[in-house]
């Protein structure tokens, strides 16, 4: 009967063992947003948590105390006590064994519960609690607390001379526990693996965060692409030339861009019974003028405090090379979208190998559409878009007709106008299309 409770005070330490070493896995991994969550189901519980998580120092001396103590028990109680029981036993069942069966018992005791605590006090329990952390931590993390306090003077004693010995190796402390943007990206993709999420929004995600610190040179309309209205025509020719183009809004110049004096909005004018220059005088709106160095996010904000949603971008010389508006900037979290007045898209598909290019597509873009890479180091160059690539490849203003090979793309200017590249051929290299096939 004694044996039996002496086997059953070790089993219970080691159950203790296990509890402790499961609760300091379950918290040390559990994410406090995750743990917030479950505030109306088990408010102690989740409070009990987040102090844990708030000052991990405590709870953790604590538990490496418990553990500590209770293997010493565990040992030094089963040597002493059981050990001493079944020495006889042994010498009886081998009795040449007789003269070291004390040692004998004592090496079969102290390996015995070396294999327990490791299984059922150390490695199942750690395992439950990487599992399901969050809830494991809620459940345990009361009992935790009462007993970090129980044992603080300890925990403090033991918490300063750990914070000594880290400070003479000149280690800091601090647990840099930051959620990084690529740790976001790989836990989107694990999801997608597992059908958690879809794709197109781990795709968004991604733009997000390429959003951020994308320049907007990049993502603005180029200023020979940017449709304005003179006010050195006549009005008729401004009105003809809003009724050709159709957009919603333009900017008001004198001569040129460089002298932009306002944005139209062309709703102002559909009350109007007759448009005159003094109307669209007063109509006009003030223009947003932005540095062509600002970001992407730095322009969304500034077009909600302006209330605005068209800005034009000038240079570090002070001419307008640009416009940008809020369409543009949505584009690149959400994808590309009709625009207005749109007819001619950017991207034609030929063939499965070729394809009509507009040669102011960004080159992210192309990535994005066809995942077609025309330089592997595109960020670190001056340009941006399939144009600025070309003419940096050739180092001349090419005509119509010229052409450009790299390793893996064959590309044919198709159309010129003046001296800006418009729309170009892009073809797959017919060797490499002959080894897909």
């Amino acid at each position: 009967m004694a044996l039996l409770v002496e086997i059953g005070i070790i089993i219970l330490l080691i159950l203790v063992n296990g509890f402790l070493a499961m609760a300091e896995f379950a918290i040390v991994s559990s994410k406090k947003s995750r743990i917030i969550q479950h505030k109306k189901t088990d408010s102690r519980g989740v409070q009990a948590a987040l102090a844990l998580c708030d000052d991990p120092n405590s709870f953790l001396s604590a538990i490496q105390i418990g553990i500590t103590l209770i293997g010493i028990l565990a040992g030094a109680y089963g040597g002493a006590s059981i050990a001493a029981t079944i020495s006889p036993w042994l010498a009886e069942i081998f009795p040449p064994f007789e003269p070291v069966s004390n040692t004998l018992s004592l090496l079969l005791i102290v390996a015995i519960i070396t294999y327990f605590t490791i299984i059922l006090g150390e490695l199942v329990p750690k395992r439950l609690g990487m599992i399901a952390p969050e809830r494991i931590a809620i459940a345990v993390s009361y009992p935790v607390l009462i007993f970090a306090k129980l044992t603080r003077p300890i925990t403090e004693i033991i918490s300063v001379s750990t914070d000594f010995v880290l400070s003479l190796l000149r280690v800091n402390g601090r647990n840099d526990s930051a959620i990084t943007e690529e740790e976001i990206s790989y836990l989107m993709e694990e999801g997608v693996s597992a059908g958690i999420f879809e794709k197109s929004e781990k795709q968004m995600i991604d733009k997000v965060f390429d959003f951020t610190d994308r320049t907007i040179g990049s993502i603005m309309q180029p200023r020979p692409d940017i449709v304005g209205l003179n006010l050195d025509d006549s009005i008729d020719e401004i009105i003809k030339r809003i009724e050709e183009t159709s957009y919603s809004r333009y900017p008001v110049y004198q001569t040129d861009l460089d002298t932009t004096v306002g944005i139209l909005e062309v709703r102002d004018l559909i009350s109007s019974a007759r448009i005159t220059k003094g109307l669209l005088m007063e109509k006009i709106r003030k223009p947003l003028f932005v540095p062509n160095t600002i970001t992407s996010r730095a322009l969304l904000e500034m077009f909600k405090q302006e209330r605005a949603s068209i800005a034009l971008i000038i240079e570090e010389y002070g001419t307008i090379c640009g416009l940008i508006t809020v369409h543009d900037l949505t584009e690149e979290i959400f994808g590309t979208m009709p625009k207005e007045n749109e007819t001619d898209p950017d991207i034609v598909a030929r063939n499965a190998n070729s394809w009509l290019i507009s040669a102011t597509l960004p080159l992210h873009e192309l990535d994005e559409a066809l995942d077609i890479q025309l330089d592997q180091d595109t960020e670190h160059k001056e340009y941006r878009t399939v144009s600025g690539f070309i003419l940096a490849a050739l180092g001349s203003l090419p005509k119509t007709g010229d052409t450009l090979k790299t390793p893996k793309y064959h590309i044919e200017i198709v159309d010129m106008d003046d001296h800006r590249i418009d729309k170009i051929i892009l073809t797959r290299r017919e060797d490499l299309v002959d080894k897909k096939t």
